[in-house]
């Protein structure tokens, strides 16, 4: 395998990382795609909160971790893959931190604004981290079938990564429990 063909799979790998653990934590991926745009290999976009909820979770304390367990799985994803040159995770790795900095509602209230609580921040970090790393560990046979069909057809719509999902998902289920 040439160069540009290894870093194919990797960006097939690190895509698949994202759109997997986005719809298995019941994020509807729209797309994902490995076709280079700008300084992107490949993007996945998946549903986010909007403004408003984000704003209502941080009134109650809470943030939404699933932004930052979604932005680790790509690279986490794309480094099982290739451990000697992962290269698509600086920009995940910094939208978590932005997203845990810029949004965590347990630091000082100054006016309208909150100053991060940065020992939080860490361990939610931290905490997102490990679940990336559990999900993509536990679900790795159908990151490697999502990142089979990227590396052919170079994009898949969001119902085409929820169908290979259920597959594995319907498929793992023991027959006792089946219905």
């Amino acid at each position: 395998m040439d160069a540009a063909e290894k870093q194919t799979w990797a960006t097939a790998y690190h895509e698949a990382g994202h759109a997997v653990v986005a719809t298995l934590l019941g994020r509807e991926v729209k797309t994902v795609t490995i076709k280079p745009e700008g300084d992107d290999n490949g993007q996945t976009v998946w549903t986010e909160k909007t403004e408003d909820e984000i704003r209502n979770l941080m009134k109650r304390g809470f943030v939404d971790l699933y932004m930052m367990i979604i932005s680790f799985a790509g690279p986490i994803a794309e480094a099982r893959f290739d451990t000697d040159n992962p290269v698509g995770a600086l920009k995940d790795h910094g939208s978590a931190r932005n997203f845990a900095h810029c949004t965590w509602p347990h630091g000082e209230q100054t006016g309208r604004e909150y100053e991060p609580d940065c020992l939080a921040a860490r361990r939610a970090l931290d905490g997102a981290r490990e679940q990336a790393l559990a999900e993509v560990t536990s679900h790795w046979g159908i990151i490697e079938d999502v990142a089979r069909r990227l590396f052919d057809d170079k994009t898949l719509t969001g119902e085409q990564v929820a169908n290979l999902v259920a597959a594995h998902v319907s498929n793992s289920v023991p027959p006792e429990l089946a219905c």
